[in-house]
């Protein structure tokens, strides 16, 4: 099963979400998690309701740095267990087979002050 993660830097430029569009169709993921989105829940929602994913949970951007999206199809269940704005750490039922595995989608913090601690 493949997913599909990114550090887009920003999803507001239209030629980030076509390109992001490209890779989906091309690989057809269940699950994409994006990074450094720089967008609010109420923003990226309607690009991922473009890209054909009904499923979300998102971490806003603090200021206008990072912002977390992870989205997925109906073919898997995500139960997102702890969020914080580096961090969702879920479990991902896929429904095909049954299996449960735990899924930790992580964006490592960019200031050396809190790398110890992150």
């Amino acid at each position: 099963m493949i997913y599909l993660l990114w550090n887009c830097q920003g999803l507001g430029s239209d030629l980030t979400v076509r390109a992001l569009g490209r890779l989906i169709y091309k690989h057809r993921p269940p699950a994409v998690f994006l990074m450094k989105t720089k967008m609010r829940s109420n923003s990226i929602d309607g690009v991922r309701r473009r890209m054909g994913f009904d499923n979300c949970f998102n971490m806003d951007p603090v200021g206008v740095a990072g912002g977390l999206s992870l989205w997925w199809d109906n073919s898997v269940e995500i139960e997102v267990l702890f969020s914080t704005p580096n961090l969702i750490d879920s479990t991902i039922k896929i429904l095909e087979s049954g299996m449960v595995v735990r899924g930790s989608w992580v964006y490592g913090t960019p200031y050396r002050e809190h790398k110890v601690e992150f």
